[in-house]
């Protein structure tokens, strides 16, 4: 047997009745109850463990896909700061356009608008 579950001392009075045995707290229970209330207290306990692991498991996840998404704004912001410097004009639009879009994505924070906010008053000072 596990730790968890161990067998709880009771047993029957002398006359044939079952002796009231001391459960849980809020679970007081006779002999043959008593295995089954350590065990649904195991239960629980497992349950719980499972949970805690689920909302860890979850959390990570969600940190993991706001780092992704993270990760692929700043690639397009790279790109976008790079046309927008370019020599050619068309290019140079595109860039600042692309710019102008990334800077409304809520992924970006703050330091990442400032940024965004320099690289297009860069380009457009080579207008």
């Amino acid at each position: 047997m596990s730790a968890l579950c161990c067998r709880v001392s009771a047993g029957t009075l002398s006359d044939g009745q079952k002796r009231p045995m001391k459960g849980w707290p809020g679970r007081p229970g006779l002999v043959g109850e008593g295995d089954m209330s350590f065990h649904v207290t195991a239960l629980e306990v497992a349950a719980g463990g499972v949970m805690s692991a689920f909302t860890a498991a979850m959390l990570t996840l969600a940190q993991k896909i706001r780092n992704d998404r993270r990760a692929a704004w700043w690639s397009r912001a790279q790109w976008a700061i790079d046309k927008s410097l370019s020599d050619d004009v068309q290019t140079r639009h595109v860039g600042t356009d692309a710019m102008q879009v990334l800077a409304q994505d809520r992924t970006a924070t703050k330091p990442d608008l400032q940024v965004i906010d320099a690289a297009l008053v860069r380009a457009l000072d080579r207008s």
